[in-house]
């Protein structure tokens, strides 16, 4: 198709315009548009970055049985709402390549609301009555009240709990253990300490105080251990009553308040077994000989 002014055209403005029929293509007659000149940007997953050549390459898509090229102008690791490989673009741009290549073509399947959350009840109500009753309809805060309602995730969270429970009654226990051993062992240097004039006070809390820096190393080690498990299992594992994969993809978060309060309770803990664990361990007036009770 070409357009061109008619040679000996007396007419201001007038336009003559010739073009050829032929069975192998469609011909049409349009205004210029914007995609002409440029084609629509779009965000891209990286797989379609790296086959478009990086930021700035062509990648070329088939919409609606029509080939369409858009320009990347940015890579994302994902769109939400998508799985696998997906662009995002402007709609106004993308319709305006589609329509230039096959007028029509570019049809609108799904629509997505922003809805405030004291308006989810009447838009709920309103998507429920006709014309839109015959639409298909998902709400993510339908789907989040959903899987907050998880059986099997429940059941997960309360045996996560059960087993932080044990751990720390198994790590309270280690705790009594370790400094009735330290009393045992430790006996030789503790009379040599007594003989130098360290009295049942100072004796005690000698042994407080190895008590404690082993408690506060093996609680710095169990946090890190903690977080470093959670990352592991939120990468490779995804339980879900619905047996899919996650989406959004499950994330790894770490409340700050929960740590402190955490370790709060279990440093409180731990001092009071150390001194529930020592206060009579340097009682006999007679010196270390009986150290822990032990004749």
């Amino acid at each position: 198709m070409a357009l061109a002014r008619g040679p000996g055209t007396t007419a201001r403005g007038s336009l003559r315009v010739t073009y050829a029929l032929t069975p192998q293509r469609i011909a049409r007659v349009r205004a210029r548009q914007p995609t002409d000149d440029a084609l629509p940007r779009a965000a891209v997953t990286p797989a379609l970055a790296a086959l478009a050549g990086g930021v700035g390459g062509r990648l070329p898509l088939v919409i609606g049985g029509e080939p369409v090229n858009v320009r990347v102008s940015a890579v994302v690791d994902r769109i939400p709402g998508t799985t696998g490989d997906a662009v995002l673009a402007d709609l106004g741009a993308l319709a305006t390549a589609i329509d230039t290549a096959a007028p029509g073509v570019a049809d609108v399947s799904e629509v997505w609301l922003d809805v405030a959350p004291e308006q989810r009840a009447a838009v709920d109500a309103a998507l429920a009555r006709h014309p839109f009753a015959v639409l298909e309809k998902a709400s993510r805060a339908a789907l989040e009240a959903d899987a907050r309602r998880d059986p099997l995730g429940h059941g997960t969270l309360l045996a996560l709990a059960a087993v932080a429970l044990a751990a720390l009654a198994l790590a309270a226990t280690g705790l009594v253990v370790a400094i009735r051993a330290d009393l045992r062992d430790d006996r030789g240097e503790l009379t040599e300490l007594e003989a130098h004039g360290a009295t049942p006070a100072l004796l005690r809390r000698v042994v407080a105080g190895r008590a404690v820096v082993v408690a506060c190393v093996g609680a710095l080690l169990g946090a890190l251990a903690g977080i470093a498990l959670a990352v592991l299992v939120t990468r490779v594992v995804a339980v879900t009553a619905r047996a899919d994969a996650p989406e959004p993809p499950l994330a790894t978060t770490v409340d700050p308040l929960a740590l402190v309060v955490g370790a709060a309770v279990f440093a409180a803990a731990a001092a009071g077994l150390v001194a529930f664990s020592t206060r009579r361990a340097f009682a006999d007036p007679r010196g270390p000989g009986r150290i822990g009770g032990e004749r």
